[in-house]
């Protein structure tokens, strides 16, 4: 709208100063036949005024008037100049109207401007704010990650440790197994080794579960933290590109609010080069092994 609005004014500015310029020439036409004119009408009474022989009757008066009314150049002469002046007070008041409008027009473009300084601030200011959010966020998951990794390679040290008690408590309970009914219900050691044998079943299959819980704790992190990549680099692509809109908007003279136009303008530069680090490293990000 203020594009068009503007495209406008100065097609109009334009015709009024064609039509000024055209006032001009008329002006100095019409002062040229005005002097042109004085000059001959001098001439003609300085000859009235000489002094001449009594003409004879037959003979015309030649520096007589053929008649008495105006000549026509004079009245022609005065209409151009009515109308050149019609036409100046037609042109002023146009130029008068054009200012007008050219005004209000610059009036509403330094208030747009005004807003979107206003929007673009606030939404940086948002973007920063849900920017250190995921950070935190960021930063909280990949500490339960280190922990959870931790817990998986102390439980797996422990399983590794306690297998082969196992395999040789199964063994033996094995071996055992082939002695005569009779000896296997008076020996007590069989009921201490069976004792051992599923309190270390028992140890077996908790350590399991809960090896089970990390890992699948650990496979959701992971999957939060891909996101929470994913999303960050989307914000930082966000600020990026509202940053890089933001210096596109042109520059206004410097007003009174001008120390938060630049306080602005400076938040602008500091996030785009954040962004733009952070963009670097969100590209090529260190892989992620899963012991």
């Amino acid at each position: 709208l203020l594009a068009a609005t503007s495209s406008d004014l100065g097609a109009q500015i334009n015709q009024v100063e064609q039509q000024i310029r055209n006032l001009e020439g008329m002006s100095n036409t019409l002062q040229r036949d005005i002097a042109g004119k004085k000059t001959v009408s001098n001439i003609e009474e300085r000859v009235a005024h000489m002094g001449m022989e009594a003409p004879r009757a037959a003979e015309p008066l030649y520096h007589d008037q053929p008649n008495l009314h105006v000549p026509e150049w004079r009245t022609y002469t005065l209409q151009n100049c009515g109308q050149a002046l019609d036409l100046q007070r037609q042109s002023k008041e146009m130029r008068r109207q054009a200012l007008s409008i050219s005004k209000k027009a610059r009036s509403e473009e330094k208030e747009q401007h005004h807003l979107v300084q206003a929007a673009m601030k606030h939404r940086i200011n948002e973007v920063q704010s849900l920017k250190a959010d995921l950070a935190a966020h960021g930063q909280l998951v990949a500490q339960e990650i280190a922990e959870l990794m931790n817990t998986r390679r102390t439980l797996e040290q422990e399983i590794r440790a306690k297998l082969p008690h196992l395999n040789r408590a199964a063994e033996r309970y094995a071996s055992r197994l082939q002695r005569p009914p009779g000896e296997k219900k008076a020996d007590q050691v069989e009921f201490a080794l069976v004792e051992q044998y599923h309190q270390l079943q028992k140890v077996m299959k908790e350590m399991e579960d809960k090896l089970a819980k990390v890992k699948s704790r650990l496979h959701v992190l992971q999957k939060t933290k891909v996101d929470l990549k994913r999303n960050y680099y989307d914000k930082a692509k966000g600020i990026k590109v509202d940053g890089d809109v933001y210096a596109a908007y042109p520059s206004r003279p410097t007003t009174p609010a001008g120390s938060a136009t630049s306080s602005v303008d400076g938040n602008c530069r500091t996030i785009r080069s954040s962004a733009s680090s952070f963009l670097g490293r969100v590209t090529n990000p260190r892989p992620v092994t899963a012991d």
